[in-house]
């Protein structure tokens, strides 16, 4: 196991991509996420809502074949499934939104609000 991760994540076949993703759930919940976006983007970052939408929709399932990937059981599932509902909301209701009119439609509080339990739910223990 990478000395880089949690001695509690020794069971996780992979440990980097829950790190990732508690680094993105940190981003969905910050008060500024634009401004977050902006300032990575200056550093040579590819972020932003899409990256996030990316994420959760494209590149990773964070469904139940994850546990013991990334996820540890079934409750942590039911958390990210919170978090990529209104996620899925708003790209159906923005399909071609930037970043700004993601954050600003009204499903952006309940993404904060559902990325702010899993986090704290989900950091090592």
């Amino acid at each position: 196991m990478d000395q880089d991760f949690p001695p509690s994540w020794v069971s996780l076949q992979y440990p980097w991509m829950r790190r990732d993703l508690l680094i993105t759930l940190r981003e969905l919940c910050t008060d500024e996420p634009c401004r977050l976006w902006s300032n990575q983007r200056e550093e040579g970052l590819v972020v932003g809502f899409d990256e996030v939408i990316h994420f959760f929709f494209d590149d990773h399932v964070f469904d139940a074949g994850e546990i013991g990937r990334s996820l540890f059981d079934a409750g942590e599932v039911r958390l990210i499934d919170a978090v990529k509902a209104p996620l899925n909301r708003i790209c159906d209701d923005l399909p071609e939104g930037d970043d700004k009119q993601s954050v600003a439609h009204p499903q952006w509080e309940e993404v904060r609000r559902s990325s702010a339990i899993a986090l704290a739910l989900m950091q090592p223990r």
